[in-house]
């Protein structure tokens, strides 16, 4: 059985370590033990790098079953990876590796190194356009997100220090793409995206396309910016055209999709709010973009987080649709106290305005606090990263990170240990900020080579 082992699943770390080969000392390589002589003995081992630029191949056979483990290094990184099981062959693949890379192997057994070891050289992704990119610092996490190139369908992911790690055309096979609407990162190590308004597809780091649903699934109406993964399921969002007095009126809705039965469940906003101020609509009969929903996240628990950009409104719903309430809003946060929508949570702030405008990225951390990008409102009024207690009946500011710029579209934030990674769209860059100071500690800004430069809507950690 081959088995593939990644950045973000390398097979634990060892309890005692030496000193990384960056000169840090969070290295997860083990220490030699100097222990007895193993039980086992390697009698070969070997690494080739057979059909793809960012991945090697490593076979370890032993003369009677155990479980041997790989320690690799190196300039910059390292990995160290167990097999999973006691037998007498290991075939290990091992993706996610920077390009033009000497990587150092060595095959360690009963915790100790073996003489078999040797170095492989990592390849070159080889496309006419790629991004090209500007790195200050070095980044904490390694990052996936889409092509930068208008009209590329590639998913590319860079380590800390912007080497490639991995790329993959996730329209390859499909005619007639146009566009990644939507990408997001799995905790299986997969990278899911909506393609164009239609097709959404899963695909492996190996380049294995793992599953799709296209047109044919039936879809309530266009699919667009956002799709996530959670609890064995995957949560899209889709346009709800209405008609109220005469007028079109694009409101929105998210499915709830399951591999091997397509849609399972749907969910419909119109159903939970209504416009109350069309006579604020401009004129004309042109269909009024009403709530432009732009993000959703679900928890273990099934609480779906909608983020509404044009209502600066945030709804939490029942998104498990084994339960009897499904689609039941929890709650509602409004952030614009001269919006229409009534909030059924008082807005308050221990730092900064008690206030978002037309925010993005919605998500509940593991702390139960709840993570907002907000974009604000005008050009000059910088973007903010935000952070916020929840009770029952309030939601507490207690974090407002001011970026150094206005980010008009697009955008989110991640955190990672508390130090938050955050987007801004139009500049096609992430940033990671000092939680306390706010002070940008790393920069990476993505453009494209050899052609014209979209924006990007999010970088997504993969570690």
């Amino acid at each position: 059985m081959l088995h593939l082992l990644l950045l973000a699943c390398g097979g634990g770390e060892p309890p005692d370590s030496e000193p990384a080969t960056d000169g840090t000392s969070d290295s997860v390589l083990p220490l030699d033990t100097g222990t007895a002589a193993p039980s086992a003995s390697v009698t070969s081992a070997r690494c080739t790098r057979p059909d793809h630029p960012l991945r090697i191949h490593c076979t370890v056979s032993l003369d009677q079953p155990a479980r041997p483990a790989l320690a690799l290094t190196w300039v910059g990184g390292e990995r160290w990876i167990e097999a999973p099981d006691d037998d007498t062959s290991h075939p290990l693949e091992i993706a996610l590796l920077p390009e033009s890379t000497a990587i150092r192997w060595t095959v360690w057994l009963d915790g100790q190194p073996t003489a078999f070891t040797d170095t492989v050289m990592t390849g070159v992704i080889e496309a006419l356009r790629r991004p090209v990119f500007h790195l200050q610092g070095t980044l904490g996490s390694s990052l996936t997100f889409r092509d930068p190139c208008l009209g590329g369908t590639r998913a590319w992911a860079v380590d800390g220090q912007a080497r490639v790690i991995a790329a993959q055309d996730l329209a390859a096979g499909f005619h007639g793409i146009d566009r990644i609407e939507a990408l997001t990162w799995t905790d299986e190590a997969t990278w899911i995206a909506v393609l164009d308004d239609h097709t959404i597809v899963e695909w492996s780091v190996e380049g294995d396309l793992l599953w799709s649903a296209g047109p044919e699934v039936g879809w309530a109406g266009a699919l667009h910016h956002d799709v996530f993964a959670a609890n064995s399921r995957i949560y899209v969002l889709f346009v709800d055209e209405q008609v109220l007095d005469g007028r079109t009126v694009s409101s929105d809705g998210f499915h709830v999709v399951e591999r091997d039965a397509g849609i399972v469940a749907t969910w419909h906003l119109w159903d939970h709010l209504r416009p109350t101020r069309p006579e604020t609509w401009p004129d004309g009969g042109a269909p009024v973009d009403w709530s432009h929903a732009n993000g959703i996240f679900v928890d273990a628990d099934h609480e779906a987080l909608v983020s509404l950009r044009h209502l600066s409104t945030v709804i939490a719903v029942e998104a498990d649709p084994d339960a009897a309430d499904f689609g039941t809003a929890r709650w509602i946060l409004a952030g614009d106290p001269r919006g229409e929508v009534v909030s059924d949570l008082s807005l308050e702030a221990d730092v900064g305005t008690a206030s978002f405008l037309q925010q993005h990225h919605p998500q509940i951390l593991p702390d139960g606090t709840l993570s907002i990008f907000d974009n604000r409102e005008h050009l000059d009024d910088p973007s903010r990263v935000l952070r916020l207690a929840l009770t029952d009946d309030s939601a507490t500011i207690t974090t407002a990170i001011a970026l150094d710029t206005h980010c008009d579209f697009q955008g989110g934030v991640y955190w990672r240990e508390d130090v938050p990674l955050a987007t801004c769209g139009p500049a096609s860059r992430v940033q990671e900020l000092d939680p306390i100071t706010g002070a940008v500690s790393a920069e990476l800004e993505v453009n494209c080579s050899g052609g014209s430069t979209q924006y990007m809507s999010r970088f997504v950690p993969i570690d």
